[in-house]
C-alpha cells in the first residue's frame, strides 16, 4: 500500500525500481517523510510532504516542485494520492495496481492503467480538476459518474439504463477496469489506448 499526501507538486510515476519504492524530490520550501509499517503480509508506505512553518502556498511552486516516483513491479499495489493543488501523471502499465484512489482539489490527474491484474479499481474524487484516465483497448471498462457541473468525454463507451457507461466488451473481457468518478466542477475523460 502506498499513500501519497502533498500539494503544489508535480508527481510523476513511470519507471520501476529493484527497491520497493524510491522518490527523487526537487522541492522548494519543504521535504517529505517516508514511513513504512507492516501489517500481516502488507507493507504500508506513507509518503507525506512536510511544509516549512510560516510559509504560504504559492501557485508558482508547482513549476519548480517535482517528485519522480518509482515502484517495484512485483508486488500488488494499492495506491492513494491526496492533494490540494497539483499534478499527477502516472503510467501504471507495468505495475500490478489493484486499487488507485485520487482525492484532490484544484488538481490535474492523469493515469494509464495496465493489464497485469484481472481487475483494477480506480476511484477519483475531486473539486475543480482535470481528470484523464487511459485504459487498454482489450480491457472491459465500466464508469460510474457522480458529478454536478462536470464535463464528460467517454468516447467508445455506451451509456447504460442505470446511468453508468460501459465498453462493449465489458462482460467478455479477461481484464476489467472499474472507474468511479465524483467531482464538482471537473473535466473527466476516459479513453482507450
Amino acid at each position: 500500500t502506498l499513500n501519497i499526501q502533498g500539494s503544489a507538486t508535480v508527481y510523476e510515476l513511470t519507471d520501476s525500481t529493484s527497491m520497493l519504492f524510491q522518490a527523487d524530490v526537487k522541492e522548494i520550501g519543504g521535504g517529505y517523510s517516508l514511513e513504512k509499517t507492516t501489517l500481516d503480509s502488507v507493507d504500508v508506505l506513507n509518503f507525506r510532504k512536510r511544509d516549512r512553518k510560516n510559509r504560504g502556498f504559492k501557485i508558482d511552486d508547482m513549476e519548480t516542485n517535482e517528485t519522480r516516483l518509482t515502484l517495484n513491479s512485483k508486488p500488488v499495489w494499492d495506491i492513494t494520492v491526496e492533494m490540494g493543488a497539483g499534478e499527477t501523471d502516472f503510467n501504471l502499465e507495468n505495475f500490478k495496481v489493484r486499487n488507485l484512489r485520487f482525492k484532490g482539489g484544484a488538481a490535474s490527474f492523469q493515469a494509464r492503467i495496465g493489464t497485469k491484474l484481472p481487475l483494477a479499481i480506480v476511484s477519483v474524487e475531486t473539486g475543480v480538476a482535470s481528470v484523464e484516465i487511459e485504459v487498454p483497448a482489450a480491457s472491459g471498462c465500466r464508469i460510474v459518474v457522480d458529478s454536478g457541473l462536470s464535463s464528460k468525454d467517454f468516447n467508445g463507451f455506451a451509456k447504460q439504463a442505470d446511468g453508468t457507461y460501459k465498453t462493449s466488451n465489458y462482460d467478455s473481457a479477461a481484464n476489467k477496469v472499474n472507474i468511479s468518478l465524483k467531482g464538482g466542477l471537473s473535466s473527466f475523460e476516459v479513453r482507450k489506448y
